[in-house]
């Protein structure tokens, strides 16, 4: 159980991120490109990018094995799994990970979902002549509502996603600061 718990629990951060990530592609093109979703997005290539996003993240997620090890403690603490993280390799692989599966996939989502935002804002009016700028109506005047609805559900996902998937990054971190004291 003390390879197989800490590497399960970071295969699946690891494959949860990129679930996400291909959530945010499929509402962009869903959203913003609207005529090309169906001929991009497809069950096939659904299908696909799944399997190769839970294959990937367990991939990248073996090293970990390599620097887990069971150790017998003393006798008010017993037996205790470990990840040794005070080779330079480790600390390494374990900076690449936080950068790879947190960092970059926080950046693509915020820019992506802004062009989602951006797309589904409602128009801003021009006044015409003889109008106010303060009189001028939307020409849409229910359709922002719906619009303003996806944006709060997108930003409601995103920080969530990031606020549980912190805590696996901090253990990371805290694993790095016990390895170098």
């Amino acid at each position: 159980m003390c390879y197989v718990v800490p590497f399960t629990e970071l295969a699946v951060s690891h494959t949860s991120v990129l679930t996400i990530l291909a959530i945010t592609v499929e509402r962009y093109y869903a959203i913003c490109l609207p005529l090309q979703a169906g001929i991009v997005c497809t069950k096939t290539k659904a299908t696909l990018t799944c399997i190769v996003s839970w294959v990937f993240g367990f991939l990248v997620t073996l090293p970990t094995l390599i620097w887990t090890s069971f150790t017998k403690g003393n006798d008010e603490s017993g037996d205790v799994c470990v990840t040794d993280a005070t080779k330079a390799t480790a600390k390494f692989y374990f900076i690449f990970i936080i950068v790879l599966f947190f960092l970059v996939p926080l950046i693509i989502l915020v820019v992506m979902y802004n062009m989602i935002a951006a797309h589904l804002a409602p128009p801003k009016p021009v006044p015409s002549s003889g109008t106010t700028a303060g009189s001028a109506s939307s020409p849409n005047p229910g359709g922002g509502q719906r619009r303003e609805q996806h944006h709060e559900n997108a930003s409601g996902d995103r920080v969530s996603f990031f606020s549980s998937s912190l805590h696996f990054h901090n253990d990371r971190a805290f694993t790095f600061q016990r390895s170098l004291s």
